[in-house]
């Protein structure tokens, strides 16, 4: 199970950079059941096609990102994203998240030259990871 989970994992992050933004409308009835399933409420859903299989769904719920990887036959991967490189305070993520939305993939505590804690975020639009940095919020 563990290799499984592994290799589609691998699979996703290698095939983001070809990734293509989709409307809801193109993606198949049968792999938007795997985040319509989910009965909270579902805010800023974004769709990108991975391979002609797999899609990955980037949504969020109660102001909470989460991320999925969607295949045909009722696949499904989640992913635990964002990416915390440092212990980062609850209310800074929380900006951070209202701020980029479900498209955050990661973010590191850096500090500045001047002693203040500056956050790295990395954001993932259309397969491809733009770097941001932000001030103590």
């Amino acid at each position: 199970m563990k290799k499984t989970i592994l290799g589609i994992s691998l699979m996703v992050l290698s095939d983001m950079l070809a990734a293509q933004t989709a409307s809801v409308a193109t993606v198949p009835p049968v792999v938007q059941q795997c985040v319509q399933s989910d009965a909270r409420s579902i805010a800023a859903l974004k769709w990108q096609q991975l391979s002609d299989n797999w899609w990955r769904a980037s949504y969020l719920v109660d102001k909470q990102p989460f991320t999925k990887v969607c295949g045909y036959n009722n696949q499904e991967v989640s992913i635990a994203l964002p990416v915390r490189e440092t212990f980062i305070e609850p209310e800074v993520i929380s900006n951070l998240i209202a701020k980029y939305g479900p498209e955050i993939y990661d973010i590191t505590k850096v500090k500045g030259s001047d002693g203040q804690d500056l956050f790295v975020v990395r954001v993932l639009r259309q397969g491809q990871i733009r770097i941001e940095q932000t001030a103590r919020l």
